[in-house]
């Protein structure tokens, strides 16, 4: 990027923040500040490298989960790519794909003498963390951006393994997925049949509104006598989805979340600008004289901060033709569960339909503004805040579960699901 791009690029992700962030009231620093000081930082950057970075560290600043900047691959790949994916189990970072077999379901402890705690504390740098939870694959994404050369060296339990990044992604073997232990009939499409009538769907998108229908097929066939929803890998997509799998436990409409989004006008921004541009004295004269009311100045300085917001609850109802209302509901969540399955989980949460176990989710969710950016990069801004419908947070923390059962490394190896074999036990 030249000094014009840089700019542009930088200018497009503040104008872009300015019009359509949810979240100012909280955020730590000023906007229009920071703005002012990265200006010349990014003029001064030595390179595209530093320059992409920058980028990516200014919109970190907004502490989202959908706000990011996505820099161009040749860039993300200029050290090769990472030949292996990992799952953070617990405080473990276990292999489950690799070009290697001997690299299979072994702890990541360091690359190159870094320990893995503090690679994912670089990544937060530039790329939003839950809580020192990197979500799947965005660790490894950045490891040859985070690191120099090609050829590293990862620290095992079972000692080192040097290990090369290639140019491009080669084939990955997959580690075998934990199972559970217990015998069940499979349905097909992640749907299965455990005793007891425990039907268990593993749904780990919202992004097919047909699946939706497809369940609802399968609940008429079986009349299950508990449900368990598996989300701990679900990457989230569309709400509207995810409502299609909730709507036979609710009757009518139903809805999790408090939303809110920037409500703006061109001209009633003027009109209060004007006000916020007066001295505090002038200000007081004019509300002493009953020219203008305490909530005229207070909605002038909402327009000023960019927290003048339109407030709604999400509503959802879909067609459906089997209906369960007593039907118990377990949903097991992870630190993967994220966007529009948190939005589900609201669903069950907020009405006190059925429980929730497993891990707190990923505390990140909202309709991203998506900004094009030089040399194929891209930007995105969430544009929609959200916390369930009583007003409990969940953006930034995560959802709780209400019986918690986390992962562990060595159940991983011995193949065993044990988090799922335990929430069967729980509808049993």
């Amino acid at each position: 990027m030249n000094e014009t791009e840089r700019l542009w690029a930088l200018s497009h992700l503040w104008a872009a923040a300015r019009e359509v962030y949810p979240y100012f009231h909280r955020l730590k620093a000023d906007w229009d500040e920071t703005y002012r000081t990265y200006i010349p930082r990014l003029l001064e950057a030595a390179d595209d490298r530093a320059a992409w970075l920058l980028l990516c560290e200014f919109v970190r600043l907004l502490d989202d989960g959908h706000s990011m900047v996505i820099p161009p691959r040749a860039l993300m790949t200029v050290n090769g790519v990472a030949p292996f994916r990992l799952a953070n189990v617990g405080d473990s970072f276990l292999v489950t794909e690799a070009a290697e077999d001997r690299l299979l379901l072994r702890e990541i402890r360091a690359v190159d003498g870094v320990p893995v705690g503090a690679l994912v504390e670089r990544l937060d740098r530039y790329r939003y963390t839950s809580k020192g939870h990197p979500y799947r694959g965005n660790l490894e994404h950045w490891l040859p951006v985070l690191l120099p050369g090609r050829d590293h060296v990862l620290e095992t339990e079972g000692g080192e393994v040097p290990c090369a990044f290639p140019e491009e992604l080669p084939p990955l073997k997959k580690a075998p997925e934990p199972r559970s232990r217990k015998p069940f009939r499979d349905l097909g499409e992640g749907f299965r049949l455990f005793p007891g009538g425990v039907l268990c769907a593993r749904v780990d998108d919202m992004q097919h509104t047909d699946h939706g229908t497809a369940f609802q097929k399968v609940l008429a066939e079986t009349r299950p006598r508990a449900v368990l929803f598996d989300i701990r890998r679900n990457m989230g997509g569309m709400t509207l989805c995810g409502a299609r799998y909730a709507q036979p436990f609710f009757k009518g409409s139903f809805g999790g979340s408090r939303k809110w989004t920037q409500l703006r006008k061109a001209v009633d921004a003027a009109s209060n600008s004007q006000i916020t541009a007066m001295d505090p004295r002038t200000r007081q004269k004019l509300l002493d004289e009953g020219m203008v009311k305490r909530e005229e100045l207070a909605q002038a300085d909402r327009y000023s901060g960019r927290t003048q917001f339109e407030y709604y609850n999400d509503a959802w109802e879909s067609p459906c033709e089997v209906f369960l209302p007593d039907c118990p509901v377990l949903l097991l969540t992870g630190r993967d569960t994220i966007s529009a399955a948190e939005d589900f989980t609201c669903f069950f949460k907020a009405n006190k339909r059925g429980r929730t176990m497993g891990e707190r989710t990923f505390g990140s969710t909202g309709n991203p503004y998506l900004l094009p950016l030089p040399d194929g990069g891209r930007g995105q801004v969430v544009s929609v805040g959200y916390e369930m419908a009583d007003g409990t947070p969940f953006v930034g923390v995560g959802i709780q579960p209400d019986v918690p059962c986390p992962p562990r490394a060595e159940d991983w190896r011995e193949g065993w699901d044990r988090s799922l074999d335990l929430a069967l036990e729980q509808l049993v």
